[in-house]
């Protein structure tokens, strides 16, 4: 006959109590540690040492792309112009600089920044005027298989079919919508590439949202 024998208590260490059925053993707290956290100009150039080793990355995966040459090659032989600030920072002249949204880090954090201020000053204008501005997410379900050009091809195609549709065009319609501003997005995961988009939607009454919300939720299904 095989003996019953409490696994938790027979593995249990020494002083440390059991947590019976939901676990075996639990670990009394540790000595608290003060946290130091990170003044504002040591997390912009964490975030700027990062963006630098990011970008690095790339031009050693993409040595035929334009992020190859960004902030490594000389526009002219008169050599690189070092600028200082004021405020202690510098900046460099005479290097070429690539623009690329999605193969540099160090280009798509300054493109993006000038964007977000865009954005943020529409967004104001609009609200001074009276007027309201949502946000719709779009995306599609995937496998990490499937590559990213497919599925951006597709997913621009389902898009523009969508937005050409009755059920869409009805909606902008009765919520009165005069305008958008369309962010595309590609995140990576345990899924695979994942695009997706943000659109703000400009419209004057919150009223007629809340009156074309069924109708929002019939027409992104057909």
């Amino acid at each position: 006959m095989t003996p019953n024998i409490d696994h938790r208590q027979h593995f249990n260490p020494v002083g440390v109590s059991s947590l019976g059925i939901s676990a075996n053993t639990v670990c009394p707290p540790s000595a608290s540690r003060p946290v130091r956290l990170a003044t504002k100009d040591e997390a912009v150039a964490t975030g700027r040492r990062w963006r630098y080793q990011l970008q690095r990355g790339a031009q050693g995966l993409l040595p035929w792309e334009r992020v190859a040459h960004c902030q490594r090659s000389t526009m002219s032989a008169s050599g690189v112009g070092v600028f200082r600030t004021a405020a202690g920072g510098a900046s460099f002249s005479n290097l070429a600089t690539c623009g690329s949204m999605w193969h540099c880090p160090v280009c798509a954090a300054k493109i993006t920044e000038v964007r977000r201020q865009e954005l943020q000053a529409a967004i104001t204008a609009w609200a001074l005027k009276g007027g309201e501005v949502y946000l719709a997410t779009q995306t599609f379900p995937h496998l990490n298989h499937q590559p990213i050009a497919a599925n951006l091809e597709k997913f621009s195609a389902a898009q523009k079919k969508y937005k050409q549709s009755k059920p869409y065009l009805r909606i902008m319609k009765l919520a009165g919508c005069v305008g958008s501003i369309v962010a595309k997005e590609v995140t990576h995961g345990a899924n695979g590439w994942h695009p997706h988009t943000h659109t703000r939607l400009f419209s004057p009454a919150r009223a007629s949202w809340n009156c074309c919300a069924s109708w929002i939720w019939r027409g992104s299904k057909r």
